[in-house]
């Protein structure tokens, strides 16, 4: 009963602003040809996610030119991936979103890192994300939507090497715990920046966006902020 507890309990508040959001931007919304690369991500997104997409394990130039977006899914292969010709395809105005990798992307090898969040931490500090910049992928959702996953939103992080063409658009951080206010949430201390959970790589007309962000996961959040990523992309969302 989000009308009974909007101003009184945070989460209602928040659900409530982001459902308003949301039909904001659905009352514009416009539908795009979506490729996914990648079986298994394309399979989440269709069983679970039920989005209208296009899914194929292999690209050629000629055949990705009627698409207005891709989906790099997490289980292809670098050696796979043409790089040369999905920055081509950006810079002819179209949007590339590759998901979490265990290796840097070839073109952003001297930019970019990919590194593990150390495991050895102390107890009191928990793992913070919070999003910076508003974009395409980073619009409909914010920093309070992470705050409820039942395990860590990021594995590895993205070191950026002083690239100016990549912008960070959400960062990751340990928080040591200050405490909390009656039945409030604890608060950090202070913040232990670690690096970057999504960047966004300008090319010419297009944008090449690279996430290690886990969304593909049966959580009411991760499955929230993949929602408002799909819509802003053009996927259009059916029912069950």
């Amino acid at each position: 009963k989000l009308e009974e507890n909007y101003g009184f309990h945070p989460e209602a508040t928040i659900i409530f602003h982001n459902i308003l959001e949301f039909a904001d931007k659905f009352s514009s919304f416009k539908e795009n040809e979506v490729l996914v690369i990648g079986e298994e991500t394309g399979r989440f997104l269709r069983d679970v996610m039920h989005a209208k997409i296009k899914v194929s394990n292999q690209i050629g130039y000629k055949s990705l030119k009627r698409y207005d977006a891709l989906i790099i899914g997490s289980e292809i292969q670098e050696e796979e991936i043409n790089w040369d010709m999905l920055q081509k395809f950006a810079s002819e105005g179209h949007t590339v979103l590759i998901m979490p990798r265990d290796e840097t992307p070839n073109f952003l090898m001297e930019k970019v890192k990919i590194e593990p969040i150390c495991k050895d931490v102390n107890s009191k500090r928990t793992l913070h994300v919070a999003v910076k910049v508003r974009t395409k992928v980073t619009s409909g959702y914010n920093s309070e939507d992470f705050k409820n996953w039942p395990e860590a939103p990021v594995d590895k992080i993205l070191k950026i090497q002083h690239a100016e063409d990549v912008e960070p658009l959400i960062y990751v951080a340990y928080g040591s715990l200050e405490g909390r206010i009656g039945g409030a949430r604890p608060y950090p201390k202070e913040i232990f920046p670690l690096g970057a959970g999504l960047v966004r790589i300008r090319r010419g007309k297009g944008e090449i966006f690279l996430s290690q962000l886990k969304l593909l996961r049966n959580n009411p959040s991760a499955m929230f902020i993949l929602n408002m990523i799909l819509t802003q992309l053009g996927v259009r969302l059916c029912a069950s």
